[in-house]
């Protein structure tokens, strides 16, 4: 019996289907090729005015010139950054979600918080650093503390008199107070404040010997003379400070928390996305705009690319467990 759908019809039917199979399978792939097409959101998961929410936000400028769309930053504070970190493990893993954060959220968080919802290893991608932010000791224009050495010889003749302030117990500059005590063989008497902005009227009004912070909050005090900041983390002298020395160059060497900011995206992005990301990020950082604006911003660019920033957090999660169990934290 003759049949209208014939054998012959039904073959060319069917391999039309095959053909249109196939094309619906590549489309994903021509879709990250083109990464990316649209805006990109930049989680800062702390209040504006800090200096990864000030970095994150130069660099979010340059990123949009390098992939040519907008990168958008979004403020999403709370609980020492883990509220923003949490936001980004559960986005789409796109790429069209990243994250500009620092060491408390993805090193020191973890180690001194209970029950925070995501592991920074199993959970993020690491992409890049972009800056360290020095922090440092500094003393009011008047105090007798003319040089760190000052400060270090008083603390010994007098362990457990000399006072200073921090952000906070477990933030960065505690750790490093910590273990510059470590090195130097001193005792000092830790008076954490509820934040970094509480400190230079804590100095000023003689209510701490010294506090140490970051020192871009601190740089306009120093050059007005309200304040002297003693010495600063890293291996080289600030651009805009060039007059303030580091741990290393009075020879306290030890193994200082830098306070760095680095960008992440959530676990699982397609390999081509965080290639382009990382090859983005490595142009962006090297822009003069960037760079100048990081200089005054009193930080350094630090561009590492995700196999050496991986190296270092582990280092410094190491450093800062060792200080979390001796201090009981």
């Amino acid at each position: 019996m003759y049949h209208p759908f014939s054998k012959k019809k039904f073959l060319v039917f069917f391999n039309s289907i095959l053909l249109l199979a196939s094309f619906l399978c590549v489309l994903p792939l021509h879709a990250q090729e083109k990464y990316p097409t649209s805006q990109i959101e930049l989680i800062i998961p702390w209040a504006a005015g800090g200096v990864a929410d000030i970095a994150g936000r130069i660099f979010a400028d340059e990123l949009s010139k390098v992939l040519k769309v907008p990168v958008v930053p979004v403020n999403k504070a709370g609980a020492s950054g883990t509220v923003g970190s949490a936001y980004v493990v559960k986005a789409r893993k796109d790429g069209y979600t990243l994250m500009a954060t620092s060491i408390s959220s993805i090193v020191l968080a973890p180690l001194i918080l209970k029950g925070i919802p995501y592991d920074t290893e199993r959970d993020l991608t690491t992409i890049c650093k972009i800056i360290d932010a020095p922090s440092g000791p500094f003393v009011r224009a008047d105090s007798p503390f003319m040089k760190i050495e000052d400060l270090i010889e008083t603390a010994r003749k007098n362990p457990g008199k000399v006072s200073y302030g921090t952000a906070g117990t477990g933030s960065d500059s505690h750790f490093n107070i910590e273990i510059l005590q470590d090195g130097a063989k001193i005792k000092l008497k830790h008076v954490p404040f509820k934040g970094g902005g509480e400190l230079p009227a804590a100095v000023l009004g003689r209510h701490v010997d010294f506090a140490s912070t970051v020192v871009t909050s601190l740089l306009p005090l120093h050059k007005a003379g309200e304040i002297r900041i003693l010495a600063i983390t890293g291996k080289e002298r600030l651009t805009s400070a060039p007059e303030i020395p580091t741990y290393f160059e009075r020879g306290y060497t030890q193994n200082y928390l830098s306070n760095w900011v680095g960008i992440f995206a959530p676990a699982g992005i397609p390999k081509s996305v965080s290639d382009e990301l990382i090859s983005a990020s490595g142009k962006a950082t090297k822009s003069m705009d960037f760079i100048s604006k990081v200089e005054k911003l009193a930080s350094v660019v630090a561009y590492l690319g995700p196999s050496e920033f991986k190296k270092q957090v582990e280092k410094e999660i190491g450093t800062a467990a060792d200080i979390v169990k001796k201090l009981g934290l």
